[in-house]
Formats: C-alpha cells, structure tokens, sequence
C-alpha cells in the first residue's frame, strides 16, 4: 500500500515549523543568571511596595471612615436633638404668645367698656373700678 501524500506533507511541515522555533530561539539574547536575578527582584520589590500603600491606604481609609460615620452618626443625632427640642420651645413660646394676646385682648375689652362715656343722664357716674378704689380708700 502506498502511504497517504497528505500525511507525509502535514509530517514535513510539522518538522519544518520546530526546526524554524529552534533556529528563532538560538538567535535570542538570553540575559545572565545576574541580569535574570536584578529584573525579578526590582519587580519583587515594586509589587511588594505597592502592595504595602495599597494597605496602608485601605487601612487609613477605613479608620477614617468607621471614625467618620460614627462621628457624623453623632453630629446629626445631636442636631436632631437640638432641632426638636428648639420646635417644642418655639411651641411653648407660641402658645403662651396666645394667651398672653387673648389675655390682653379681654383686658383691653374690659377697660373699654369701663372708659367709655356715660350716656346723657348719667354725667356724674364713676367707672367702676372708680367707685371701688374710692371705698377700699374709705
């Protein structure tokens, strides 16, 4: 039996593609044993450093955050406190700004009544609060 001519050429070719990668890899310039170790420990060395502010940054900041949440935690809750208890206040001081308004109201209806001129007839009439004062003096 004759062998297959395409199983020969794939053969061919496949041989012909590792002689080319030796033939590639002997022209490379390969660094020393010296040169191989300065390069991995300076790459050593930098992944080693930034790993480190890496750390120490992400510890800074989550310090700072946990102090800064909880600080704010406290800002705003005494704030609140403030707010409310100033509303309860300005509460108070309106309600009794109302009462003090009805009161005065009811004071100034009183003397109003109590001021007004008599009427024809009654020309020599005191004010009561008049007459009062006059018997307590008695």
């Amino acid at each position: 039996m004759a062998k297959d001519p395409k199983k020969n050429d794939k053969k061919e070719q496949n041989a012909n593609f590792i002689k080319e990668i030796n033939s590639e890899l002997k022209k490379v310039t390969w660094p020393s044993k010296k040169d191989l170790f300065t390069s991995t420990s300076t790459v050593l060395f930098i992944t080693l450093a930034i790993a480190a502010i890496v750390f120490v940054l992400d510890f800074a900041f989550e310090k700072a955050n946990t102090y800064g949440v909880e600080k704010l935690k406290t800002v705003v809750s005494s704030s609140v406190e403030e707010n409310s208890e100033k509303n309860e206040e300005n509460t108070e001081n309106t309600e009794n700004t109302e009462n003090t308004e009805n009161t005065n109201t009811e004071v100034e209806a009183v003397t109003t009544e109590s001021t007004e001129t008599p009427a024809e007839g009654e020309e020599n009439a005191q004010p009561a609060e008049t007459s009062n004062e006059a018997e307590n003096a008695q």
